[in-house]
């Protein structure tokens, strides 16, 4: 900062200068008010006034009145006033008994009329009152200064700068007493960044000691609108605060930092230096540009950050961070953290996030004394990876970069936001779907987290619809477990392929919407169906590629229903995928055929066997005319994947038998699979057979 020069002026020598009429200078008589100059009676005074000017150019009179008592004491007040200030609306008069009092009040009721007992300044004042005895000369003095007022305009301060406004502000931030006590001011600013200001204050406190402020901040984060001048009896103050009440002004007391705050005053010693002030400060605030840093490229911008993300004392801690980054588009930064308190104890926190994933608007926050970069991930999603000590921690959204002052903040931020903005995604795009099921295959393997390893292998068949078998080795402290999760693509709902992260944990859920199509094995065991399953991993855009090479699976592979000419051909599909499925309690041998050598009479028949290898035969036997087409559904529950089938009207049509045994005529009976192709393709089967034998 370079300072300017000030010549310090005491109170009294700025009274002199401005109102030079009371110290020896001759006063200006106004004509036109000689006519309300002589003595009124009231109550039990008599009132003398006398009117001059102080300043006959901008219509600042004076108002000097004598009061006198019955026993002939006198007293003396005054009030120096503009002409400009009053409130045209607010002049008028009162009877009060046997005289007049007329009245004038300032615009919005500010305190801009001095006011003096004797020749002693005693504070401002709003309004000023002026008896008379006749109601006629109470109306015509009204009617003048009515008349006079709209004569009069107060032509406020101006510079034709920001640099002007800056330098006149520079000359006039000076001296000023408060409550009998002195404080010598200045006020500053950097001759190449001059948007940042400071106001130096000294003063001895009540013990005697000498204390030094400073006020430093950023002019544009002042409110142009919260310039307000503060009136106290004989003290006047500018009162500055920030925008949205940030706590961007930071304070020193004799060299250490004391405290980040919204507002602040600066104490001035004169009502008119005080009222251009007010102007200056609205004129400079809205005309302040800060410049930042420009950066040709991303590199330049990262490099920038890794020289200035630096060692940060704050209050017994050191914080000794790092930056660094890959030095391409779409890379991924890391930023550590390492916090020494003051017994040497340490502790590291690192961050590793891609560029893309994160916010632009970089957020400025204050903690106490601590300046602090928010930068977060955009949505507030946890995708940064986060250790502490070297072991992984839980997912996070957000890093903390410590400044040792706000405009370094601003500079880094600058920095972010351009690396941020000109960040490329890094993701793969597809053509093909062999080269994406490729893709997806070999990137889905082994991740780990502390004590435990999922060993993920994917693969698909490609020659039936790309079938996607996922399975999932999971080793931990209580051994080896695993599943195995059978899926169709073309059953993938593409809107909820999402990057989720849970703890330690990030995963891409897999879902097939409301429907549990999910076959899910554990240990060689069948387990309830599922409508989703998780793929894991440990890297933001590997996971986002994953999800980008399935939905562009998903969007090209199409299940085809499987259509029959006939009913010859339906029930050959039926008859040659009637394989055995387990359920967990039961296991089912099932197969079909033709009664009577005719393909509307079908014979259908079960071997259930339970837990204990107790065999149960079950045999259906109906007719396909019977069948309501629109009643043949794939239903799944827990474990059991089945077809179900119904006749029209639910017509008690079905003969079944058990163990060779007749029972009662049923409605209903399910064909058992655990294949959601193949269960699709038998009720397209079925639906064709029932169709044709309805005819």
């Amino acid at each position: 900062m370079k300072p300017f020069n000030h010549t310090f002026i005491s109170f009294i020598s700025i009274i002199v200068l401005s109102f030079g009429m009371v110290y020896g200078q001759k006063p200006v008589t106004i004509s036109w008010l000689n006519d309300y100059t002589g003595e009124v009676v009231a109550g039990n005074y008599i009132y003398r006034y006398e009117y001059s000017y102080f300043d006959k150019e901008l219509c600042g009179i004076d108002i000097k009145s004598v009061q006198i008592s019955k026993k002939g004491d006198e007293s003396v007040s005054r009030n120096e006033l503009y002409l400009s200030d009053i409130d045209e609306n607010s002049i008028g008069f009162k009877v009060r008994g046997k005289y007049i009092t007329v009245s004038m009040e300032t615009k919005n009721s500010q305190k801009f009329i001095r006011y003096y007992e004797g020749d002693e300044f005693d504070g401002y004042v709003s309004s000023v009152d002026i008896n008379t005895d006749q109601v006629e000369k109470a109306r015509a003095l009204v009617n003048v200064l009515k008349e006079k007022l709209k004569e009069c305009s107060r032509q406020e301060k101006s510079w034709g700068s920001f640099r002007e406004s800056l330098g006149w502000l520079a000359d006039h931030i000076s001296n000023a007493t408060e409550r009998g006590t002195e404080y010598k001011q200045s006020f500053s600013f950097d001759d190449t960044k001059n948007h940042l200001v400071v106001l130096d204050r000294m003063y001895n406190d009540s013990k005697g000691n000498e204390v030094r402020e400073a006020y430093s901040f950023n002019l544009a984060d002042l409110d142009p609108d919260e310039v307000n001048l503060n009136v106290s009896g004989t003290d006047l103050s500018i009162e500055l605060n920030t925008k949205n009440s940030n706590k961007y002004i930071r304070i020193t007391e004799n060299g250490d930092i004391r405290s980040y705050d919204n507002d602040f005053e600066i104490l001035v010693p004169g009502l008119e230096q005080a009222r251009d002030m007010v102007q200056a400060f609205k004129h400079a605030i809205p005309l302040c540009k800060p410049e930042y840093k420009s950066f040709s490229d991303i590199n330049q911008a990262l490099l920038y950050l890794k020289g200035n993300i630096k060692e940060i004392t704050s209050g017994s801690y050191s914080y000794a961070q790092m930056f660094d980054y890959e030095s391409k588009p779409d890379g991924m930064v890391t930023f550590v953290s390492r916090r020494t308190d003051s017994k040497g104890s340490t502790a590291e926190n690192k961050y590793q996030v891609y560029l893309n994933e994160l916010d632009p608007e970089v957020e400025l926050s204050i903690s106490g004394t601590d300046v602090i970069l928010e930068v977060e991930v955009k949505d507030n999603k946890k995708l940064v990876r986060s250790f502490e000590d070297g072991e992984p921690d839980n997912y996070s959204s957000q890093i903390e970069i410590r400044c040792d002052n706000i405009e370094s903040a601003r500079e880094l931020a600058n920095a972010l936001n351009h690396a941020i903005l000109n960040s490329d995604d890094g993701i793969l795009n597809w053509t093909d779907v062999a080269k994406a099921s490729a893709w997806l295959s070999s990137n889905t393997g082994t991740v780990t987290e502390p004590g435990t390893s999922y060993k993920q292998k994917l693969l698909f068949d490609s020659g039936n619809n790309y079938k996607a078998v996922l399975t999932l080795v999971t080793t931990g402290s209580n051994g080896e477990t695993e599943e195995v999760f059978e899926f169709y693509v073309s059953d993938i709902d593409k809107d909820k392929l999402e990057l989720l992260t849970s703890g330690k944990k990030m995963f891409v859920e897999v879902s097939t919407g409301k429907e549990k199509l999910i076959k899910v094995t554990g240990s060689g065991e069948i387990q309830n169906y599922a409508s989703s399953v998780d793929f894991l991993f440990d890297d933001t855009r590997q996971a986002r590629n994953f999800i980008n090479a399935l939905k562009y699976l998903a969007s090209n592979v199409e299940q085809q229903e499987r259509s029959f000419a006939d009913n010859q051909s339906a029930f050959k599909y039926i008859a040659s995928n009637l394989t055995p499925v387990s359920t967990g309690t039961y296991k089912y041998d099932q197969t079909v055929e033709m009664a009577d050598n005719d393909p509307c009479k079908i014979r259908f028949m079960v071997t259930q066997l339970d837990s204990k290898d107790v065999s149960t035969g079950y045999v259906y036997e109906f007719n396909m005319s019977d069948i309501n087409p629109e009643a043949v559904e794939l239903e799944i529950s827990g474990k059991e994947m089945t077809v179900s089938i119904a006749t029209k009207e639910k017509q008690k049509l079905i003969k079944p038998y058990k163990n060779g045994e007749p029972q009662n005529f049923d409605y209903n009976l399910e064909i058992f699979t655990d294949d959601v192709v193949v269960a699709r393709n038998i009720i397209g089967a079925i639906k064709t057979m029932a169709g044709n034998c309805g005819k």
